[in-house]
């Protein structure tokens, strides 16, 4: 070796920056709260009115394969229109 050293240091190296999300910084929401939000739509059936609650919590794209092809694919053309345009 020509003078080169290598040095390894085995303890960690800490962090100095703050860390903001502390448990207080958010707080849990309730599902039965969340399911009383007024997004509610009288003019829906219960099935489709349960679709949307279980769609909301897909991601987009897997929202519309479930639309399209998947689960909820036996809805009627409008019911499968009202669910894949409904703001989540």
């Amino acid at each position: 070796m020509s003078g080169d050293v290598v040095w390894h240091d085995p303890r960690p190296i800490l962090s100095v920056d703050r860390i903001t999300a502390t448990p207080a910084a958010y707080r849990a929401v309730q599902r039965a709260v969340v399911q009383q939000s007024p997004k509610r739509n009288a003019r829906v059936s219960p099935q489709v009115q349960n679709a949307l609650d279980h769609l909301q919590d897909m991601p987009p794209f897997a929202r519309e394969r479930e639309i399209k092809t998947g689960r909820y694919s036996h809805f009627s053309p409008k019911e499968r229109a009202y669910l894949l345009n409904a703001k989540y």
